[in-house]
């Protein structure tokens, strides 16, 4: 069809295994089309979807700007037939009669001279609303932008899958932008922005899912935003906050992503709780909850690549809301812990590559850390975590600035609560000295650990230092962290090692949990190994409460004088 109407509404064609074309001089709102055969819009002005486009069978391409001549086959790949006379595509914004979404069992493809997802009435998306499996593509001389909205659920996202929807998702996934590549998270649950296969809250309670393929995104700066919503992140990868939670069977999150930069990388957090930004795949509490039969992967190189110097950054800005977190890496918050699966049936790995960066931690709620590396900085995740990481600065600075809130440092390398921890960490030498916390040295307490190392403490900073290596060399990690020193362990010198661990070691185990590790301890003497201990006292203004007199000394055979 050759002019057609500015609007076409509830169009439906059926062009068997041929494709069908619409040409418009003007500008171009698609409401409700149905194809089968395939569906190419040129348009020389914009291309607006206010309602489902879906391609039952076949191809979709949308080109806006389109200069006239270019023929319909090659519109969308050479540069100079869009974006012209400001031609933009839209999905979703203002007239849309609800949620929008875009896509096509075979390849899709979206060019113009912005792209816009906007997720004002509902959700906007461009993929398959549910189980799809073609690639998708977004080329614009401009910006592409991604907007979550103000209402639950209506989210942003290029990608197959969608919020709270079950199914097997695959496809390779290609962004291109001559500016800016923006994802904004909403104001309300749910209303993330995500470049990926999945999708917030999706494959509930599943017996098996995967979400997988290669992300490639390119783009002057890219900035990921994640809002003031409970959930409503913003991410550059397969996944989504709780996909798969309460799972059975086997989950598999896979496919390379990889974002560079003209300019700069930035990763912000939210004000909402679960409000994240993360490059890689994975994402808040995904999987979480498992059953004892269930397994996982998840899996994939991330890069990041910005310019060396002051040109370009890579910034990880952890936000104030619980989980709140800022990642570049496989893996999440939580990632497949609360549950009853087992450390052994779930593994995330991928290299990781990074530029210059800055890390900073949050100062609101907790586990609102910045980090590279696979797994999960707050040490919540199960799983065998590895990978090896680089950053290449090129001689440009590494910040990293701790929060306040528990939980929430700044941190360069892979991270677990339970299961094994292995890779290589090169380009990167931990400071001796920071202006804005005290640094502490304490002895490492992994239970497997091939060498003797030593951990720095920058308030909520742990960054493993190899003893064996020259400054700048690089740093192995292989440790176990299954086992964590409690505070009365600490109050009696094991250091959390556990040798010998007796019966009455894990009473003092249990007593210890409940103890704050924050009050100051008093020196204690061996007499009888895991029975009997000596207090000395501290200092008259220290000393524990139920003592005999000054500076005598006593015996307790309870945890009733340990602590002040």
């Amino acid at each position: 069809l050759t002019n057609a109407a500015n609007a076409i509404s509830q169009l439906v064609l059926n062009a068997g295994n041929n494709n069908a074309s619409l040409y418009d001089s003007t500008s171009l709102a698609v409401n409700s089309v149905t194809a089968n055969g395939g569906l190419t819009l040129l348009s020389t002005g914009s291309v607006t979807f206010t309602s489902a486009v879906q391609i039952a069978s076949g191809a979709l391409t949308a080109v806006a700007g389109w200069d006239g001549t270019t023929a319909s086959t090659t519109a969308a790949s050479v540069s100079t037939a869009y974006g012209n006379n400001g031609g933009d595509i839209l999905i979703g914004g203002n007239g849309a009669t609800g949620g929008v979404a875009v896509g096509a069992s075979g390849i899709a493809v979206l060019a113009g001279a912005n792209v816009t997802l906007s997720a004002v009435n509902g959700y906007a998306q461009f993929g398959t609303h549910g189980s799809g499996a073609g690639n998708l593509t977004v080329a614009a001389k401009n910006n592409v932008t991604l907007n979550g909205g103000g209402s639950a659920g209506y989210y942003a996202q290029i990608g197959h899958g969608g919020a709270g929807l079950a199914g097997t998702n695959a496809g390779a996934i290609t962004i291109a932008a001559g500016g800016d590549l923006n994802l904004n998270g909403g104001s309300a649950a749910n209303t993330y922005a995500q470049i990926g296969h999945g999708g917030g809250t999706g494959n509930a309670n599943s017996t098996g899912y995967s979400e997988t393929g290669t992300i490639t995104a390119s783009a002057t700066n890219a900035n990921l935003k994640a809002g003031g919503g409970k959930g409503a992140y913003a991410q550059i990868g397969h996944g989504g906050y709780l996909i798969g939670t309460g799972l059975t069977g086997t989950a598999t999150l896979g496919g390379d992503v990889s974002v560079t930069s003209g300019h700069t990388v930035n990763l912000t957090g939210g004000s909402g709780d679960d409000a994240y930004a993360q490059i890689g795949n994975g994402g808040d509490q995904a999987n979480s909850n498992p059953a004892a039969s269930a397994h996982g992967t998840t899996s994939g190189s991330v890069t990041v690549i910005a310019p060396n110097g002051a040109a370009g950054a890579a910034n990880l800005i952890a936000g104030l809301g619980a989980n709140a977190y800022a990642q570049v890496g496989n893996g999440g918050y939580g990632m497949n812990a609360f549950g009853a699966g087992l450390p052994a049936n779930f593994t995330i790995s991928g290299n990781v590559i990074l530029t210059d960066l800055l890390l900073q931690g949050g100062n609101g709620g907790a586990n609102a850390y910045s980090q590279v590396g696979n797994g999960d900085a707050s040490k919540t995740s199960i799983g065998s975590i590895s990978g090896d990481i680089k950053i290449d600065t090129g001689g440009g600075p590494i910040t990293i600035i701790p929060g306040t809130a528990p939980n929430s440092g700044g941190s360069i390398g892979n991270a677990t609560g339970k299961g094994t921890i292995a890779g290589v960490i090169a380009g990167y030498t931990p400071p001796s000295t920071i202006n804005n916390g005290v640094i502490a040295t304490l002895t490492n307490t992994n239970t497997t650990t091939p060498y003797t190392n030593t951990v720095t403490a920058i308030q909520n900073l742990f960054v493993v230092v190899d003893d064996r290596g020259a400054q700048g060399q690089v740093v192995s990690l292989t440790s176990n962290n299954t086992v964590q020193s409690t505070p009365l362990e600490d109050l009696m010198g094991d250091g959390g090692n556990k040798k010998a661990e007796s019966k009455s070691d894990k009473v003092a185990d249990a007593v210890g949990n409940s103890l704050d590790g924050s009050k100051k301890k008093a020196g204690t003497e061996i007499f009888l190994g895991g029975m009997l201990r000596r207090v000395v006292p501290m200092p008259p203004s220290q000393r524990p409460r139920g003592v005999p007199p000054a500076d005598a000394d006593y015996s307790s055979w309870g945890n009733e004088a340990f602590w002040q």
